[in-house]
């Protein structure tokens, strides 16, 4: 069931961050939501530790305490993993052209990563239980976060004083380009016959 809810969530996030990048920027939402979800898995860690004592000693855990602990996985996940759109975009925008491919090929080597924590994740929780994996998750996506805040001065909150930035750095190269075509039309040979 989490999983049947989980794209529809994320589509709902992306959406909204979508919105709140427009008006904040791009980076900043992008920090908003990793730490909101940082936070949440530290909720969750705490919750396991508190309310889900009970599935641990073999006793039934009230369905209340599984469906909150799962609303709460459903949010903290739709709400990290609803930024890469935007993630992808600041990156395209400061990648030159030709090496875009190897930007995105890395960024897939990094996803494909998370394969071998989920191991790792094992034996952290078989030796110090579930809580602290999601301690140490939520450590490592929080320092994650904070490089994040490098890209605040080089990125523009408002994308539209980039798009005018750039109308004015092509207006004199149209300029240029427009006066250029006159003299280029006289050296060219004339058309064969």
């Amino acid at each position: 069931m989490v999983y049947a809810i989980l794209p529809l969530a994320m589509a709902l996030c992306s959406r909204s961050t979508t919105a709140v990048a427009r008006r904040v920027g791009r980076v900043q939402a992008i920090f908003l939501n990793r730490v909101c979800g940082v936070t949440l898995m530290i909720t969750i860690a705490v919750l396991a530790d508190y309310w889900l004592v009970e599935g641990a000693q073999g006793l039934p855990v009230p369905k209340y305490k599984v469906v909150v602990v799962a609303g709460i996985y459903v949010l903290r996940t739709a709400l990290m993993n609803s930024v890469q759109p935007l993630i992808s975009s600041v990156m395209m925008d400061f990648t030159p052209r030709s090496s875009r491919a190897r930007w995105q090929s890395l960024q897939s080597i990094v996803r494909f990563g998370w394969c071998g924590s989920a191991a790792i994740g094992g034996v952290l929780a078989d030796s110090f239980g579930y809580s602290s994996t999601f301690l140490i998750t939520a450590a490592i996506q929080l320092a994650g976060t904070c490089f994040m805040l490098l890209l605040i001065p080089l990125v523009p909150v408002k994308e539209a004083s980039r798009a005018a930035d750039d109308a004015a750095t092509l207006q004199p190269l149209e300029a240029q380009s427009a006066a250029a075509a006159p003299l280029g039309r006289l050296r060219s040979p004339p058309p064969a016959t």
